[in-house]
């Protein structure tokens, strides 16, 4: 019964564990590729964002932030005075306009940096599970040549029933023509003695 569990065992090639670690070279790649096509996508999404408010939201920001009366009182106040108190009043009118700038780019890009996280984990995640299959099948296909070799190694310690009986029976014939000399011997002696 275990010749014929060990005999029924399929062979794999050794070839299929070297096809299994290419797969998986090329998993690595392919996450690689999908990871580099999503942060130039999202680059892109940033760099328009960037350009959109640079160009139009920071214009009419300063547009509306002018046509404030109290804006128009303070640049005019700040027009009056002198050089030194001038310049600290356009430094604190330049980091109120920066910290408001920072505030609307952060808004823009903070979600776009979240949803790109987002999906390089859902894509690492998927890729993982590739990787972990494939590894299964690798240990998997390790584990069967494996099993394949043992069983070469003890099939070829085990004889066939017929090869052993002719080996005895060489033996025994042997035996028997040691014993028939033996016995010739014997009664030669006898024979000489009488």
């Amino acid at each position: 019964m275990m010749m014929i569990g060990l005999s029924s065992c399929a062979s794999i090639p050794h070839e299929t564990v070297e096809m299994s670690v290419l797969l998986g070279r090329q998993i690595d790649a392919l996450e690689q590729g999908h990871i580099v096509m999503v942060d130039a996508i999202y680059k892109e999404k940033e760099q328009v964002a960037v350009k959109w408010l640079k160009e139009q939201w920071y214009r009419n920001y300063l547009n509306d932030l002018f046509a404030m009366p109290g804006t128009i009182e303070f640049w005019n106040e700040a027009i009056a005075e002198e050089p030194a108190q001038r310049m600290e009043s356009l430094k604190d009118l330049t980091d109120l306009i920066q910290e408001d700038y920072m505030k609307q780019r952060d808004s823009l890009l903070i979600p776009l940096r979240t949803e790109k996280e987002k999906l390089l984990g859902i894509i690492r995640s998927h890729y993982e599970i590739a990787r972990e299959a494939n590894d299964v099948i690798t240990q998997n296909i390790d584990s069967a040549n494996a099993l394949e070799e043992k069983r070469k190694r003890l099939l070829s310690r085990f004889v066939d029933t017929d090869k052993i009986d002719t080996q005895i029976n060489r033996y025994l014939q042997r035996a028997d023509s040691i014993l028939n000399t033996a016995q010739t011997a014997l009664e030669k002696i006898d024979d000489k003695l009488k």
